[in-house]
């Protein structure tokens, strides 16, 4: 039998996986304790979603349900199986895994609410009983789906739908501050390559300084120790030289520093992390139109037809003109609104 559970996987020592998955799950959950094979014989069958019965007559109970964090974990791994298990397994184990979660006011991951119940079901499966030709179509089926080819983060974390893209920025949001900065721009680049943007991140440009670079480094030098005079020289002496050594290896000396002085500890909390205390936003000229920055450019590759309908032809010479912008800040707000949904 594969791997079906969380205790499956430990004792197979599937670490890569375990980490995938548990990565994804609740912070109190990422830390619970699980049983070993033995100790989970010594438990009762409710405390299982799953027996599975076989002609010799043993029986092997999988998915524990009888905490939260278990119940979690085991819906995290059933989600990550579903597919290339016979539905048999699948929709007991996930019926009793979501009522349990309801108990343990848990919510349940999307691919398992059609199975979601509020009443326990029989818990054992019959693996004679499993009907082989469904199972083979079912796997047919998902080997022909094409595989998830974008991830986020070291080929993990996908992001090829809707809900990967959401639960990958959830994860980031969480973990960021325990991040490189390498691994911050490799996550960032890559959700961008999809279209969802981390909003705090998605502005930020190795070629600017934050504004608040300075304000940074002098908090830093705040936390220091009264008598770390050396600690503090270094964010004096990188000061000095930001500008001669550039915007992107700042923002790498600054993480060495900051480690080194063990400031790290406070990102996300008194700092912020290297990556966002030293890249800023590149400033355009434009004008802004409600959440639009509106730039020269932009109005230049417009068509010229859409705009004379809108602002007549003498209004659309002066706004392709040099004093552009001008023009386009003096326009009524009306105007200016319909004239940015043409851009």
């Amino acid at each position: 039998m594969r791997n079906l559970d969380i205790v499956d996987y430990v004792i197979n020592s599937e670490l890569e996986k375990i980490a995938s998955v548990v990565d994804q799950c609740s912070d109190k959950t990422k830390t619970a304790y699980v049983p070993s094979y033995e100790e989970e014989l010594q438990r009762a069958p409710k405390d299982f979603a799953l027996i599975l019965h076989d002609s010799k007559g043993e029986d092997l109970r999988k998915f524990a349900m009888y905490n939260s964090e278990l119940t979690e974990l085991n819906m995290a791994f059933l989600v990550t199986n579903m597919t290339t298990l016979p539905e048999e397994i699948v929709k007991t184990a996930a019926t009793n895994l979501t009522c349990a979660a309801k108990r343990f006011k848990l919510d349940v991951p999307e691919d398992l609410q059609k199975y979601a119940s509020t009443k326990y079901t029989t818990r054992i499966v019959n693996t004679d009983e499993i009907d082989e030709k469904a199972f083979h179509e079912k796997t047919a089926k998902a080997k022909c789906k094409p595989e998830s080819t974008k991830h986020a983060l070291h080929g993990k974390y996908p992001i090829n739908n809707k809900k990967e893209i959401e639960k990958a920025a959830a994860w980031f949001e969480r973990n960021v501050n325990r991040l490189s900065i390498d691994e911050i721009d490799e996550f960032v680049t890559n959700m961008n390559s999809v279209e969802a943007p981390i909003e705090k991140y998605a502005e930020l440009s190795k070629t600017a300084f934050s504004e608040n670079f300075y304000n940074h480094l002098n908090i830093r030098k705040a936390q220091l120790r009264d008598n770390d005079e050396d600690g503090a020289e270094l964010y004096n002496d990188l000061l000095r030289r930001a500008d001669e050594i550039g915007v992107e290896k700042c923002a790498y000396v600054l993480e060495v520093i900051d480690k080194e002085l063990g400031l790290d500890e406070y990102y996300g909390s008194v700092i912020p992390n290297a990556y966002e205390s030293t890249y800023g936003v590149v400033k355009t000229a434009g004008v802004k139109i409600g959440s639009k920055l509106v730039t020269t450019d932009m109005i230049k590759k417009a068509n010229p037809e859409d705009l004379s309908v809108l602002l007549g032809n003498d209004v659309t010479k002066e706004l392709r003109g040099p004093e552009g912008l001008a023009v386009l800040e003096s326009l009524p707000t009306p105007i200016k609104l319909e004239l940015a949904e043409l851009l």
